[in-house]
């Protein structure tokens, strides 16, 4: 089943933990940037270059990771409940328009689609 990118970072942004959604691309672009330097260059002037490029290096991998754990989250909302109620909770956040508040019961929602335990 095919999903968009945005629907996935909306759910993850909405339901996730914004220190894993964040922590984890931010600390792996660290090790990496630092491992490239290591090789390279080993002077304390290298810091300010090191932090702002890791910086660079979780921005532009923020988004597919954020699309990863919204992926994860729908996993777990249908191992928990079923795929029709992954799938209403896909929908509703797919039928959002920008900046609208909605309120999310998955329980009630997995009752609604006959799913609720």
């Amino acid at each position: 089943m095919s999903y968009s990118n945005k629907v996935l970072r909306q759910i993850a942004f909405t339901l996730g933990n914004p220190i894993g959604y964040i922590g984890l691309p931010w600390m792996m672009a660290l090790v990496t940037v630092g491992v490239t330097m290591k090789q390279f260059n080993n002077g304390v002037v290298s810091i300010p270059f090191w932090v702002g490029a890791s910086l660079i290096l979780t921005f532009f991998a923020l988004p597919f990771y954020s699309a990863y754990t919204g992926k994860r989250i729908l996993r777990a909302i249908e191992k928990d409940y079923g795929p029709r109620t992954r799938q209403a909770v896909y929908d509703k956040f797919a039928m959002a328009k920008e900046g609208e508040l909605f309120s999310l019961n998955i329980p009630c929602l997995a009752k609604g689609v006959g799913e609720g335990k």
